[in-house]
């Protein structure tokens, strides 16, 4: 007893749940144990616990450690639909959030855009497959408007602000009749 090296399996917890099992092997000496695991999709403090139950001639032993998911980045982009203000339409604002990385191919984004006019909120709207839309505003026509998208992040993604869209208002309307003068001194 204890010139051999131990025997059996380790088995491995993420946050309390047993997620895989492996047969210790011995090389040169040192005896362990190799895991492949998938992290949490959850941000924050998660811990990592691995147990031996022993064998003939080592006694039980339990490991943990503490680690941390950072929240992935996200990038929001804001399109306003038309794309200039015209006397009796509305706007229609869509927002979509997808990760900063683009190697990510499959994700779900989840959460609430809150849409400005400057520093004015004009409302928000949920996140349904990556986007959100606010429709029906009525924007008024005699000045520009600075509109901007702000994603506040959820558990596992973190928030993001779009690139302001400046909507200028349309100084005729097609088919509008208009004078112009214009004179040579």
């Amino acid at each position: 007893p204890g010139s051999l090296p131990p025997t059996g399996s380790v088995t491995m917890a993420v946050d309390g749940v047993a997620t895989a099992s492996s047969t210790l092997t011995t090389t040169a000496g040192v005896t362990s144990a190799s895991f492949t695991l998938t992290a949490p999709t959850t941000s924050g403090s998660h811990n990592l616990q691995a147990t031996y139950p022993g064998d003939a001639n080592y006694n039980s032993s339990v490991a943990t450690v503490a680690f941390s998911i950072s929240k992935s980045a996200t990038v929001t982009t804001l399109t306003a639909t038309p794309g200039v203000l015209t006397p009796g339409t509305t706007e229609s604002l869509t927002a979509s959030v997808a990760p900063l990385n683009s190697g990510t191919t499959t994700y779900s984004i989840t959460g609430t855009i809150a849409f400005y006019d400057g520093n004015v909120l004009l409302g928000p709207a949920p996140l349904t497959s990556n986007s959100a839309t606010l429709g029906g505003l009525s924007l008024s026509t005699s000045a520009a408007h600075s509109l901007t998208a702000v994603y506040s992040g959820d558990a596992s993604w973190g928030p993001s602000t779009s690139n302001a869209v400046v909507l200028v208002p349309l100084l005729f309307a097609p088919g509008e009749a208009f004078q112009f003068d214009w004179s040579e001194d």
